[in-house]
């Protein structure tokens, strides 16, 4: 899957073809599946969790929004697109009801177009080559592929570390893997948690309207 088949969602609503198109896709059925609802003040998201996508909604009029509002009212903001490593399974305790949780998200592979994406790169003279998103992605491939990120933050009080490319319209979120520093590492000045999680994978990727 491309990048762009992502971004080309955007601005759908849920009763959408081209939308129950790409589930159908995703889920080898006639008419894809039925997402369990959860419903804000000022978003509703469609949520697939076998499919590993979740699906944001704001109102395409005013400021307010309900679970029982209708597809044509609602606008399609943004996605989310998961990525459960083996090490976050884990199996139900015994006579719990296991919590609902994304699995990897069908699509992937999700190759990227490598676009210029600081003032010091020009798309006019650098080849535009791909960058492929996948299982095995960590965080130094992110960044050493689609350069430095127009925003970041997190990593602190259990928040997963965010990488965010205002240009490409996305936001890739990094798991801390609870990897120890190496000896060599402390050695060097390492040990932060940006040099943590230069190391850790990807756990979601947030796809957006791009900045101008």
């Amino acid at each position: 899957m491309h990048l762009d088949d992502l971004h080309s969602l955007l601005g759908s609503n849920p009763s959408s073809p081209r939308l129950n198109n790409f589930l159908a896709n995703l889920s080898d059925t006639p008419t894809g599946p039925q997402p369990d609802v959860k419903a804000y003040p000022d978003v509703l998201y469609h949520n697939y969790y076998d499919l590993g996508v979740s699906f944001c909604y704001t109102p395409a009029a005013g400021s307010s929004i309900s679970a029982r509002a209708n597809p044509e009212d609602l606008v399609l903001d943004s996605i989310d697109i998961y990525h459960r490593s083996e090490e976050e399974v884990v199996p139900p305790r015994p006579g719990r009801l296991p919590k609902p949780t994304f699995d990897t998200f069908k699509g992937v592979p999700i190759e990227f177009p490598l676009v210029a994406t600081t003032k010091d790169e020009s798309s006019a003279t650098t080849p535009l080559t791909s960058f492929i998103l996948d299982a095995e992605t960590i965080g130094k491939d992110l960044v050493g592929k689609l350069g430095e990120p127009t925003k970041k933050g997190g990593g602190t009080r259990g928040q997963d570390v965010y990488l965010e490319w205002a240009k490409l319209g996305i936001q890739i979120d990094l798991k801390d893997q609870g990897k120890e520093v190496t000896e060599e590492q402390k050695k060097r000045g390492l040990g932060g948690v940006w040099d943590k999680a230069a190391e850790w994978s990807w756990s979601c990727l947030k796809v957006f309207e791009k900045a101008a």
